[in-house]
């Protein structure tokens, strides 16, 4: 802007000082004027570039990058084995409730993934214990014909426990949780906006907890962390969880905090991480990507 204010001047002094020139009867040469605008004009189109490329420059300095997920494969988990000479059929299995709705997972630790329940007033069968006796094997409460472990601590059985089989868990699984995030749609509720991602369990572990920070580049707001033990009901101002958990292969959503201003068509970044746990505990994975709502 300096420079075209400089060529506008000069132009005016110049054409001032051909008037006058004029006007006292010497002849200005036309050339010289000429070369003298050429020069300046140059000058112009020089520090506009020169500008265009700052600004190329900081909106490449500015842009974030995006490491992909790497991938993991979802391995089987072997079934127990069994060390006791005591055959299924030799005794009545006890029953067993809990006092606290507790997970039942596919081995006796909560490195191994979520395969259902037993809640407060369920009852199921025992079919055999680990070999420290703090985990007992179970009938699945939620899939008939299926057996899972659950943590003896909130537990009380009814019956004889002595007789249960003593069960070795197969190999720990992969426990590195995995997902993808991407931009769905802006909510506006009460004069503010919240961004909302779909999310996609592609590892081979249930996600039980999520956080969302959304960056807004173009007016440098930015959201709290949010930090959620369930995954949001797509759509609406009204935020109600959805899916306490979820399991590998599932589809959720998740949503930010308020933004105060219209991020419409802003550059903007998101950090999504989301853990094994609740409360943003176990094992977490994080995304972070570039996205304009």
């Amino acid at each position: 802007m300096k420079k075209q204010s400089k060529l506008i001047l000069f132009i005016i002094l110049i054409a001032g000082i051909t008037l006058f020139t004029a006007g006292c009867g010497n002849k200005l040469d036309e050339g010289d004027i000429l070369t003298a605008v050429d020069t300046a004009v140059a000058e112009t189109d020089t520090a506009k570039a020169a500008i265009l490329q700052q600004t190329v420059d900081a909106e490449a300095a500015f842009t974030p990058t995006y490491t992909p997920a790497p991938t993991s494969t979802n391995t089987p988990i072997p079934e127990p084995t069994s060390t006791s000479t005591t055959e299924p059929g030799d005794f009545e299995p006890p029953l067993v409730q809990v006092s606290l709705d507790t997970n039942c997972r596919s081995g006796p630790g909560k490195v191994y993934p979520y395969l259902g329940g037993l809640f407060v007033g369920e009852e199921s069968t025992v079919h055999g214990i680990d070999p420290s006796g703090a985990w007992y094997y179970i009938a699945n409460p939620d899939i008939e014909d299926e057996y899972c472990w659950i943590w003896g601590y909130y537990a009380e059985t009814t019956g004889d426990t002595e007789p249960l089989p003593i069960y070795t868990p197969g190999p720990t699984p992969d426990t590195a949780p995995s997902f993808t995030a991407e931009f769905r749609e802006l909510e506006t509720c009460n004069g503010s906006w919240r961004v909302e991602f779909t999310i996609d369990n592609t590892g081979p572990v249930t996600l039980e907890s999520i956080s969302v920070h959304v960056l807004d580049t173009v007016t440098d707001e930015q959201t709290g962390l949010s930090q959620m033990n369930s995954f949001m009901a797509a759509g609406g101002c009204d935020l109600a969880a959805d899916e306490d958990l979820l399991f590998p292969g599932e589809s959720g959503f998740t949503i930010s905090f308020d933004l105060s201003e219209d991020p419409s068509d802003h550059y903007s970044f998101a950090t999504i991480t989301a853990c094994t746990q609740e409360n943003m505990a176990g094992n977490c994975f994080v995304s972070e990507f570039a996205f304009t709502p």
